[in-house]
C-alpha cells in the first residue's frame, strides 16, 4: 500500500505527469511506426514469394521445353541413323544390280535385232 501512496504523491507533480504523458505518446508513436514497418515488410515478403513462385514456374517450363527439345533431337538422330542404314542398303542393292554396260552390235533383220535386244535385257 505504501507503494501506491508513493505513486500517488509522485503523480500529483506536474512535471512527472507531463513526462509520463510524453513517454506514453512516444511509446504509442513508436508502436504505430513499427507496426506500419511490420506490415510494409510483410507485404514486401509476400510480393517476393509471389515473384519466386513465378520464377519457379518459368524455370520449370523452360526445363520442360529443353527436355522436349533434347528428346526431339534424339529422335531426329535416330531417324537419321535409320535413313543412313536404308541408304547403305539401297547402295548395296544398286551395286548388286549394276550391269556391265556392253556395247551391243545388232545384226540381221529387224526381227533378229529385236530378239538380240530382248536377250541382252534378260541378261
Amino acid at each position: 500500500m505504501e507503494i501506491f501512496k508513493a505513486i500517488d504523491l509522485i503523480s500529483q507533480n506536474r512535471i512527472v505527469r507531463w513526462a509520463l504523458m510524453v513517454t506514453i505518446v512516444i511509446i504509442t508513436a513508436l508502436f504505430v511506426y513499427y507496426r506500419i514497418q511490420y506490415f510494409a515488410l510483410d507485404m514486401e515478403c509476400r510480393d517476393l514469394k509471389v515473384q519466386n513462385s513465378e520464377y519457379i514456374v518459368k524455370i520449370n517450363l523452360q526445363n520442360e521445353a529443353v527436355q522436349r527439345a533434347a528428346e526431339d533431337y534424339q529422335y531426329m538422330v535416330k531417324q537419321i541413323d535409320v535413313a543412313n542404314g536404308k541408304l547403305q542398303s539401297m547402295k548395296k542393292q544398286m551395286d548388286k544390280r549394276k550391269v556391265e554396260i556392253r556395247e551391243v552390235v545388232l545384226q540381221g533383220s529387224c526381227d533378229q535385232m529385236v530378239q538380240q535386244v530382248v536377250q541382252e535385257v534378260r541378261k
